[in-house]
C-alpha cells in the first residue's frame, strides 16, 4: 500500500505524467502550447548510454534539431548534448551539422547548407572546446567563395577577406584578438581598384586613412590617433582640385575649415577658437578672395551664450548688413538694407538692440547717402526728436519718454515751405492743426482739444469728393454739427450738408456739379444718419431719377423721368409730400 502511494506521488510531480509532448518557446524553454514555437516528445528514446533528443517545429511537425543527450531530459541540470548534431530548415532541408564531445563542447568541423539546396554548402567553420578556432569559409548560393576568415580562441585573428561573386577580392580586414588591427582595404567590385585604406590599432582608428574615387584618384585623406581625428583632413574633386580642407588639434577639436565651391570662385572659411568662456566659430565666405559674408557663433555659459553675428559685404568690401542675436534675441548694432519695389533705390538702415528691443541711435539712408530717417530708441520706444525725409519733403516729430508724440510736428517741402504742422500732448493732438497744398493753398485747418476736433474747421473730403475738394463747418467735441459747405480749391460750391448734435447727417443734402457750374446733381433727405423719403438725381440740369426710401433707409422704389416731358417738378412739394 505504501509503495502504491509513493508511485502515485512521484507520477503527480513528473512533468510527463499526463502528456508525451513538452512545448518550447523560441529559446527552447518550457512554455504553454499557445505561446510555443517548438516541441519535444517525451520520454526520450534511449540509445546505449545516451538518449536521442529531437525538437520539432510546432507549425508543421518538421524536425528542427537532432542530437544525443547524456540525461533523459533536456531540462536536467547535468545534461550535455553529445555526438553529431543536426539543424533543419522548416521545409525539412538540413541547415547545418557538427559534432560535440562528451562535455557538450563543439569540436571539429561545422558545415552549413543553403535552404532549398541541401546539396550546396553555405559555410564551413572549425571549433575547439566550443569556440571557433581556425579557418571559416562562406560561399555564394551560386558557387564561389564569399568570405574567408581566421579565428583564434573564438575571436577573429588575422586576415578576413571578402570576395565578389566574380571571385575578385573586394575587401580585406585585419584583426588581432577580435579587434581591428592593421591596414583595412576595400576595392571596387567591378574595377578591382583600391578605393579605401584605413589603419587600426587594437580596435581604434590609428594612422593614415585614405579614400579614392573609382578611377583611383585621391578623394580624401585624414589621420587618426587612437580614434581621434587630428591634423589635416582634405577632400578633393574628381579632377584632383581641392574641395575641402580641415585642421584638427591634438584633442580632435576642429580648428579650421576651408570649402572651395566647384562652379564659381567662392570659398568658405571656418575657424574655431576654444577658451574657458566657450567656443567661437567664425565662418567667412569669399568671392574671388574678397570677403562677402561673415558669421560668428559663440556657445558658452556666460552673458554671450548663444551669440550669433552675421555680416554681409559688397564687392568693394564695405559692410552693408549686420545682425547680432543672443539666444534668438537681437543685440548690438543691426544693419540691413531693402529695395523699393520696381526700382533700384536701395535703403540702408542702422539700429542698435538690447535684449531684442531697439535701443539707441537709428539711421536710415538712401543709396546716395542722404538721410531718410533718424532718431533715438529707448528699449523699443522712439524718444526725442525724429527726422523723416521723403523725396520732396521732410517731417520732424518729437516723442516723449513713453514713445508718444509730444510737442510740435512739422512737415516742410523741399523749398522750405510748410506742408503741415500740428501740436501733440503725450500722444494726443492738442492745439492748431494746418495742412497746405503744394501751391500753399490751405487744405485743412482747425483746433484739436485732447485729441478731438472742436470749433471751426476746414478739412479735406476724402470719401465723397476725393482730395481735390474741401469742406468747411463746425465740430463740437469731435462731431460735425450744423451746416457744412463743400467747395473746390477755386472756391466753387459743390455741396451742402447738415448734421445733428451727434454728428449724423440730418436734413437736406445738396450735391452740385464738381466742375463748378452750380447745377444740382443730387438732392437727399436724411434723418439721424439715414436717407429717407425721396432722393432726386439730375442730368444736365433736369430731373432724371427719383428713388424712394422708407424710414429705415431701405430703398423702396425707383422712378425714371421721361426726358421728353417738359413738366417742371416742384422740388419742395416732392420732398415733403
Amino acid at each position: 500500500m505504501r509503495l502504491i502511494t509513493l508511485i502515485i506521488i512521484v507520477l503527480s510531480f513528473s512533468p510527463f505524467a499526463y502528456s508525451k509532448v513538452v512545448w518550447l518557446d523560441e529559446q527552447w524553454k518550457e512554455t504553454s502550447k499557445e505561446t510555443a514555437s517548438f516541441y519535444i516528445e517525451v520520454p526520450l528514446e534511449r540509445d546505449g548510454k545516451a538518449w536521442i533528443a529531437e525538437i520539432y517545429y510546432k507549425e508543421n511537425d518538421q524536425l528542427r534539431f537532432k542530437t544525443k543527450i547524456t540525461q533523459d531530459s533536456i531540462f536536467h541540470p547535468e545534461a550535455n548534448l553529445i555526438g553529431d548534431h543536426y539543424y533543419y530548415f522548416k521545409n525539412g532541408d538540413i541547415q547545418s551539422k557538427g559534432s560535440l564531445d562528451e562535455n557538450g563542447q563543439g569540436n571539429g568541423k561545422v558545415v552549413g547548407y543553403f535552404e532549398n539546396a541541401p546539396e550546396k554548402i553555405c559555410s564551413i567553420a572549425y571549433f575547439i572546446n566550443g569556440v571557433k578556432h581556425g579557418p571559416e569559409l562562406s560561399f555564394y548560393s551560386k558557387g564561389g567563395l564569399s568570405t574567408e576568415s581566421e579565428y583564434r580562441n573564438g575571436k577573429l585573428h588575422g586576415l578576413q577577406k571578402f570576395y565578389s561573386q566574380q571571385g575578385v577580392l573586394s575587401e580585406q580586414r585585419s584583426y588581432e584578438d577580435g579587434q581591428l588591427h592593421g591596414p583595412q582595404k576595400i576595392w571596387g567590385e567591378e574595377s578591382a581598384i583600391l578605393v579605401l585604406v584605413e589603419h587600426y590599432q587594437s580596435g581604434k582608428k590609428h594612422g593614415q586613412q585614405t579614400r579614392y574615387f573609382a578611377d583611383g584618384t585621391l578623394a580624401e585623406s585624414k589621420f587618426y590617433s587612437q580614434d581621434t581625428l587630428i591634423g589635416n583632413r582634405e577632400l578633393f574633386y574628381s579632377d584632383g582640385r581641392l574641395k575641402e580642407r580641415e585642421r584638427y588639434d591634438e584633442n580632435g577639436r576642429r580648428m579650421e575649415r576651408n570649402y572651395f565651391y566647384d562652379h564659381n570662385a567662392q570659398r568658405v572659411e571656418q575657424i574655431w577658437s576654444y577658451t574657458d568662456r566657450g567656443v567661437t566659430e567664425d565662418k567667412r565666405r569669399y568671392q574671388d578672395e574678397q570677403l562677402i559674408q561673415h558669421e560668428r557663433i559663440f556657445t558658452g555659459e556666460n552673458t554671450l551664450a548663444g551669440q550669433v553675428i552675421e555680416e554681409e559685404f559688397d564687392p568693394q568690401g564695405t559692410l552693408i548688413a549686420r545682425k547680432e542675436t543672443r539666444n534668438g534675441k537681437l543685440y548690438g548694432e543691426h544693419i540691413w538694407h531693402e529695395k523699393i519695389d520696381r526700382s533700384e533705390y536701395r535703403i540702408s538702415n542702422t539700429g542698435y538692440y538690447v535684449d531684442g528691443l531697439q535701443h539707441g541711435r537709428y539711421l536710415s539712408k538712401a543709396q546716395d547717402g542722404s538721410t531718410l530717417e533718424q532718431g533715438q530708441y529707448f528699449m523699443g520706444e522712439k524718444i526725442g526728436p525724429w527726422l523723416y525725409r521723403a523725396p520732396n519733403s521732410e517731417r520732424t516729430v518729437i516723442y516723449d519718454e513713453y514713445g508718444k508724440k509730444h510737442g510740435e510736428e512739422r512737415e516742410l517741402a523741399s523749398n522750405g515751405t510748410v506742408i503741415s504742422h500740428a501740436t501733440y500732448h503725450h500722444g494726443q493732438l492738442d492745439g492748431l492743426y494746418e495742412r497746405y497744398d503744394d501751391d500753399r493753398t490751405l487744405l485743412e485747418s482747425g483746433i484739436y482739444k485732447q485729441g478731438v476736433k472742436d470749433g471751426a474747421w476746414l478739412e479735406l473730403e476724402t470719401t465723397v469728393y476725393s482730395n481735390n475738394y474741401v469742406s468747411k463747418g463746425e465740430y463740437r467735441q469731435g462731431n460735425r454739427v450744423g451746416l457744412w459747405v463743400s467747395t473746390t480749391k477755386s472756391g466753387y460750391e459743390i455741396g451742402r450738408s447738415n448734421y445733428n448734435d451727434e454728428g449724423q447727417l440730418h436734413g437736406i443734402r445738396y450735391h452740385m456739379d464738381p466742375n463748378g457750374s452750380g447745377a444740382l446733381t443730387k438732392v437727399e433727405h436724411y434723418v439721424s444718419g439715414l436717407i429717407v423719403g425721396k432722393q432726386f438725381q439730375y442730368r444736365d440740369g433736369k430731373l432724371a431719377k427719383v428713388t424712394l426710401y422708407d424710414e429705415n433707409g431701405q430703398k423702396q422704389k425707383v422712378i425714371f423721368q421721361d426726358p421728353e416731358v417738359k413738366e417742371v417738378f416742384d422740388l419742395e412739394s416732392l420732398l415733403f409730400n
